[in-house]
């Protein structure tokens, strides 16, 4: 189950403040079917992810993100702006810290 799905469900639904009946007849679909959703009994097909997301005018690929894939993105979108404006020294630098602490990532495991 997309437990990542359920949660950002019942977070929009609270921020929002909309009911699970709302979205149901909004996107078609029985209150039942929502309620199984945010109680993560029940993962929609795609396009249910397609029709909550469209309801809530968000990314369908928000509604499948957990807090934690979005933290790693914002991490990986920092240091890829950071590391670009670093001159070939620094970025060398970098590149040699790296391989050193994957190794010895590697070597611990």
């Amino acid at each position: 189950m997309n437990s990542a799905f359920c949660e950002n469900l019942k977070r929009l639904l609270d921020e929002r403040g909309v009911s699970m009946s709302e979205l149901a007849s909004s996107i078609g679909v029985a209150q039942s079917t929502i309620s199984m959703w945010c109680a993560g009994q029940r993962v929609p097909k795609m396009s249910g992810v397609q029709a909550v997301a469209g309801f809530f005018n968000v990314d369908w690929q928000e509604m499948l993100e957990s807090d934690e894939d979005k933290k790693k993105q914002l991490e990986a979108a920092r240091f890829a702006e950071l590391f670009t404006r670093l001159d070939d020294h620094g970025k060398n630098l970098v590149m040699t810290i790296l391989m050193a602490e994957l190794k010895r990532k590697e070597e611990r495991s």
